[in-house]
Parts: C-alpha cells; structure tokens; sequence
C-alpha cells in the first residue's frame, strides 16, 4: 500500500505543474514517486507481479500518469515516464494487452507524428523502441498480440512505417524545421535507421537460433531415435500448427480490414465482397443474415451512418439483417449501453412473422 501512495505523489505533479517548474517541493516529490514507481516495476516481486490488487492500481492509476506525465515540458518527468512504460511492457505485458497498445498509439506515435514535440520527446521513444527491438520475443509479441488479433490496430505496422517515415527525412519538411535543428533530424534518422535495422537482424538470428535449436534436437535423436524421433515430431507438428494460425489470423485481419474500408463507402459492396470470398454464407438464408448480423455487431471500425444507411434500405434482406440484429441486442445477456428496456424474444418472433 506505501506503493499506491507514489502513484498520487506523481499525480500531484501534474495538478501543479505550473509550480513544479525548476526544483521546486512539488517538482522534487514528482521525480522521486517515478523514481520509486520505476524502481518497484523494474524489478517486481512475484508475489506483487501477480496480485489483483496491484495490477489494478496499475490500470487504475499509474497507466493514467504515465500518459499525463508522457507530455510534461520537463525532460526528467518525461523520461521517467518512457522508463516506466518500458518496464511494464517488458514485466507486465499480458496483463496490459490493452493499455500499451494505447499509450504506444496515442503517446508514442503521435509525438513521432507531431510538428509541435520537441527533439528530446521524439529521440527517447526512439530509444524506447531501439531498446525493444534489441529483444526479439517482444517485437514478434508485438506483431502477434496487434497485428495478428481483428480488434486491434495493426501497431506492429505503424511502428514499422513511423520508423521509414523517419529515416526517409520526415523531420526535414516544414512543418518539423521550425523545432528541429538539421543535426538533430540526422541523430533521429540514424536512430530510427538503427532501430529497423535491429528488428531484422535480431529477428532474423532468433529464428536461426530456433532451427539449430531443432537440428541439435534431431542429432540427438540417434541416441533414442524411436522416443526423441516422435517428440520431434509433435515439436514439429506444434510449431507448424501456431505459425499457420497466426497466418491465418493475419490473413483474416487483412480480409476483414478491407471489407471493413468497403462497406465504409458502399455498404452493399462490403457485404457483397464478403459474400464473393465465403466470409458470409450464401444459403440458406437465416445463415447469410446470422452471418451479416455477426459481422456488423463484432467488427470494430463500421461506420455507424452506413450502419444505419444499410438498415434503412428497401430491400428485404437488410430488413431481415436489421430485425435480427435488433432481436440479438435486446435478448443478448451480454451489458449494453442502451437506456430503453428489454425486448421480449417473443416480440422478436412476431417481427420475424412479418418479414
């Protein structure tokens, strides 16, 4: 509970941050609560690794200050924040699926991406990143976790393409020249060069790493060539079985991302398209409205006007695609934010009557 108290201490910071310029009591006890806060989640006990409790005051409170902290005009809090996001993700990151793609997409990306931040906030998330590229479990963990998954965005990606973008000489245009001086633009496109450069090679040696991992594995197979042979075997099996899931579910991502960009524009066309590649059944007719109904519920970035456009056509299956879809929400047990009451299912299939 003495850690929880930090977590406020750094959250006074922010409250006073006009005052907390110079060395100033607030300032001082702002740097000292990160400081302890990035002492305790560099190196956390498991006992507190996995308590409930812990992890909620990490969602419920520091995630918050680190994002807030993340954007102050001085350099130390700042780079006590880049810190403490750095040894959450490397301690804690299956635990915080969802508030390091955040704090990586609102924090990290857009001060890359933005005219107004300054050198030092751009090159210590370089580092940040060059520093994870140096582990290549975490940037396949990346790639997996984001880019692999349908509710998320593709992070792995814009990593990837910020990074170019940078090397390229993003920082030379004119919206970047007025804060960033000519060598320092050099000194973020040799990081962000490095920072690429690091990714491919370290991946590249870990996956070498891992096939002489298995040759090793079969050398020794002569020594108990029945037993080790088979658990090569199912070694083999295992790992073929995970990387053709996640090509799969990459594969899937892509298909749905660009059915998504369809129905955007066209709403027709989208489910039309996912129609042509077997994603929604042809027939019988209640599995193309499940299908449809399913994928309009469950897929993130729809636009809710051409939702709305789709269900108000004329035609009668976007008629039955609405009633259905109407039925699902009010009978689902699952909390909505809907402030009318219930639908009885009974009313469900009175409407279904009708159609």
């Amino acid at each position: 509970f003495v850690f929880f108290f930090f977590f406020f201490q750094a959250e006074d910071g922010i409250r006073d941050v006009e005052r907390s310029r110079g060395l100033g009591d607030v300032y001082k006890r702002q740097i000292l609560s990160l400081e302890l806060i990035l002492a305790m989640v560099q190196n956390p006990p498991e006992s507190i690794r996995s308590h409930p409790d812990f992890l909620a005051q990490v969602k419920d409170h520091l995630s918050e200050s680190i994002l807030k902290n993340s954007v102050s005009n001085e350099k130390q809090i700042f780079a006590l924040s880049f810190s403490i996001f750095l040894a959450l993700f490397v301690n804690f990151r299956s635990m915080l699926k969802n508030e390091i793609g955040v704090f990586i997409e609102e924090i990290f990306l857009k001060i890359l991406d933005s005219g107004n931040s300054s050198y030092q906030h751009k090159f210590l998330i370089l580092q940040v990143f060059h520093k994870i590229a140096q582990n290549p479990k975490l940037v396949l963990e990346i790639f997996i976790n984001y880019d692999c998954d349908i509710k998320t965005r593709n992070i792995f990606e814009r990593i990837i393409d910020c990074l170019g973008k940078i090397a390229k000489g993003r920082y030379t245009k004119s919206e970047h020249a007025i804060i960033i001086q000519p060598e320092e633009e050099h000194s973020l496109k040799l990081m962000a060069l490095e920072t690429m450069t690091s990714i491919v090679k370290n991946c590249h040696e870990y996956m070498v790493s891992c096939e002489a991992v298995a040759q090793e594995e079969q050398k020794k197979s002569t020594e108990q060539e029945t037993k080790i042979s088979d658990e090569i075997e199912m070694e083999e099996a295992k790992s073929s079985m995970e990387k053709g899931r996640y090509e799969k579910a990459l594969k899937n991502k892509s298909t749905i991302n660009k059915a998504v960009l369809k129905f955007n524009l066209n709403p027709n066309n989208g489910i039309n398209h996912l129609i042509q590649i077997g994603h929604i059944a042809k027939e019988p007719q209640e599995k193309m409205v499940a299908d449809t109904v399913s994928f309009i519920k469950n897929t993130p970035g729809l636009s809710k006007a051409k939702i709305g456009e789709y269900f108000g056509e004329p035609a009668d299956f976007p008629k039955q695609t609405m009633h259905a879809y109407i039925c699902l929400l009010y009978t689902s047990p699952s909390p909505r934010d809907l402030s009318t009451s219930r639908m009885p299912s009974s009313a469900c299939k009175k409407k279904k009557k009708k159609t």
